[in-house]
């Protein structure tokens, strides 16, 4: 989902920024000088009109996620702290823009990662021999 929500934030900030709107009828850029006629399909019309449903489709995602958390934390299956820490990577990659997708995007690769068998047998295990489940690691 941090793949679509990374996605997501970038169209938005490329079909429409304070510089330059882009038409996807002709797939070039345009500045905000030019407002577009019908072979590109306008500027308000078309582009803005991606753009928020873009927005607001990576705020659903985001929503969606928060739910899935709270029932994790909720059905004990993460604690307080993860509850904690998942909530605010959540709320930085859902309202930060691109940057904070950006975030959302490496928390779950590093999340893939440490779900591994090889990252548990080959760095974690080396260094926590008890191989105690620490709060980053998410192994199961």
């Amino acid at each position: 989902m941090a793949i679509l929500g990374f996605a997501g934030d970038v169209g938005e900030t490329k079909l429409f920024n304070d510089k330059t709107w882009f038409s996807l009828y002709k797939m070039k850029e345009y500045k905000q000088s030019f407002n577009g006629n019908v072979a590109t399909g306008g500027k308000v019309k078309h582009a803005k009109f991606w753009s928020n449903t873009l927005d607001l489709s990576g705020k659903a995602l985001g929503a969606y996620q928060a739910y899935d958390i709270y029932n994790q934390w909720d059905n004990g299956e993460i604690g307080a702290s993860r509850f904690l820490i998942e909530n605010t990577v959540n709320t930085y990659s859902t309202f930060g823009g691109i940057y904070g997708s950006a975030v959302g995007v490496g928390w779950e690769i590093g999340r893939a990662i440490t779900r591994t068998d090889w990252y548990h047998r080959n760095l974690y295990l080396k260094v926590d021999p008890g191989g105690r489940d620490g709060l980053i690691s998410t192994y199961k």
